[in-house]
């Protein structure tokens, strides 16, 4: 499958196995793509906004200039993907996995972490302040350090 200059608004691409699809200069907007298997797949130049995108796999994808906003990606996987320029803006990551994946100039604002697994392949992503302080107890198991109990 390749798209190729695409707006897809309202759509439904739940369950879609588009493994080793590309996707270049496409603008998802209020989809719904619960299940969709984008894994080994390449997305360049892609915004998604306002999507469903829980248990999504983009599990050794290669995604470049992509940007997700208000995103609900809960469980979605990304392990082993290699992400460049990327952005997630308040967005649910929760019980995501990003095991073995790769970071390259990756910026997390006002995004939901928890349960996220792999959260030590983490490396090189950018993040506000405030955003690090309320991860602190992702990021500490993470590192494997250990809260005391005051």
């Amino acid at each position: 499958m390749s798209l190729l200059d695409c707006e897809l608004r309202d759509c439904d691409l739940a369950n879609l196995d588009a493994r080793g699809a590309s996707l270049r200069r496409v603008v998802i907007a209020d989809g719904r793509l619960t299940g969709c298997n984008l894994g080994e797949s390449s997305l360049t130049d892609v915004s998604l906004s306002d999507c469903r995108a829980d248990l999504a796999v983009f599990a050794q994808a290669t995604l470049e200039t992509v940007r997700f906003v208000s995103c609900h990606l809960p469980q979605a996987t990304f392990q082993e993907a290699r992400l460049r320029s990327v952005a997630f803006e308040n967005c649910d990551l929760s019980g995501a996995d990003l095991t073995s994946a790769k970071f390259e100039d990756v910026e997390l604002r006002r995004c939901k972490l928890d349960g996220l697994r792999g959260a030590d392949s983490l490396n090189g992503v950018r993040m506000p302040w405030p955003d690090i302080v309320d991860n602190a107890a992702l990021f500490a198991a993470a590192c494997g350090v250990q809260a005391l109990a005051e």
